[in-house]
């Protein structure tokens, strides 16, 4: 995984932006993470992702192809109210989640207007309170586990 950066617009100035090593070590082989390494990382990427798009932006920003790991990594955690946001999205796809951003992306435009999606609109709150709750039960997980910060 190559660095990240930020250019600051005022400035120009280049600085490296911090990659947790867990999430290098996804990048490179997702398959080697641990089991405390998946939790942190399918968690930390629904926190983010709940908090800057919603709950919906895990699915089109490509996290979905792990969404398994997810809902097994909230059962870990006892986050049983994030769980179930995600198996609620889950079943808006049909019998599976779709494996690519792309189609992901395709079965999304199919819904606007939609009962069920008005409900993923409408959840912000929910998803943000969700997203909280996930995040302090992964601290508590990350400091037994010795694997770093939740964020």
């Amino acid at each position: 995984m190559k660095n990240r950066y930020y250019i600051n617009p005022l400035t120009g100035e280049k600085r490296v932006l911090y990659v947790h090593p867990i999430e290098r070590k996804a990048a490179e082989d997702y398959a080697s993470l641990t089991e405390p390494e998946i939790v942190w990382y399918t968690t930390t990427r629904f926190i983010n992702c709940v908090r800057d798009g919603g709950l919906i932006s895990y699915y089109y920003n490509g996290y979905a192809e792990h969404v398994q790991d997810l809902v097994r990594s909230l059962d870990i955690l006892g986050a049983m109210d994030a769980k179930t946001m995600v198996l609620k999205i889950n079943a808006l796809f049909g019998a599976e989640v779709p494996k690519t951003a792309e189609a992901i992306n395709d079965a999304i435009l199919l819904w606007p207007d939609t009962p069920a999606y008005k409900m993923t609109e409408e959840n912000g709150q929910a998803e943000l309170a969700a997203a909280t709750d996930v995040e302090q039960r992964l601290n508590v997980f990350t400091l037994r586990h010795g694997i770093g910060s939740a964020q």
